[in-house]
């Protein structure tokens, strides 16, 4: 029955999803658990632009990084039970003026929230526009950063965020990596997909 409710539950998000138009970024996730290294991937993050704050918003849901086919990706099961949310504030100014065949390295304030638990981070962030012939393009409607390609890397202890307590404890650094990460415009009818983000 528990299977049952999630597999309703994702294909609402996803018809939900598909329906506002929201494009996922492929995102990994790193530690090492007794000298062993622990690595996943998966193309279910979210990147969302907010362009009245001038905030970039990152959100993982760590229970789709896990495979099943392997034991070791059972050591996330100590991530999941809230969403991991990364929001920084990038310059809309800098946003906007970026050129077709250009770059640009932005070092951003922000906070990662996650498990009820509020710290403070910076990271650099690696903005680029994808060539409209190259694969990576996909047109979506009304999304002026449609084109925008993002990476950027984040790192915590598990012990800030209450977790190294759990069942794997886990207690060596866990990083979060993003790789051309699509950027969403954030429209008020996609506010529900982030409405578990807790602002002080």
């Amino acid at each position: 029955m528990k299977r049952i409710l999630i597999l309703i539950n994702l294909l609402v998000l996803t018809n939900l999803l598909a329906a506002q138009g929201v494009i996922s970024s492929s995102a990994y996730i790193q530690t090492c658990i007794q000298k062993t290294n622990c690595f996943s991937t998966n193309n279910n993050s979210f990147l969302f632009y907010d362009d009245a704050k001038e905030e970039l918003i990152l959100k993982i849901d760590f229970t789709k990084f896990k495979t099943g086919q392997d034991s070791l990706d059972e050591w996330m099961e100590d991530l999941s039970g809230s969403n991991f949310y990364f929001v920084g504030h990038l310059n809309k100014y800098d946003v906007l003026h970026l050129g077709v065949n250009e770059n640009r390295m932005f070092k951003i304030n922000g906070n990662i929230v996650f498990n009820g638990v509020t710290q403070s981070t910076s990271t650099e962030v690696i903005l680029f526009i994808a060539n409209e012939n190259g694969i990576l393009s996909q047109k979506t409607l009304d999304n002026t950063f449609d084109a925008y390609r993002v990476n950027f890397g984040l790192s915590f202890l598990p012990k800030d965020f209450k977790i190294h307590k759990r069942p794997h404890h886990l207690t060596k650094i866990i990083t979060i990596g993003v790789a051309a990460g699509r950027l969403n415009q954030l429209k008020p009818e996609m506010q529900g997909l982030i409405k578990d983000l807790q602002r002080n």
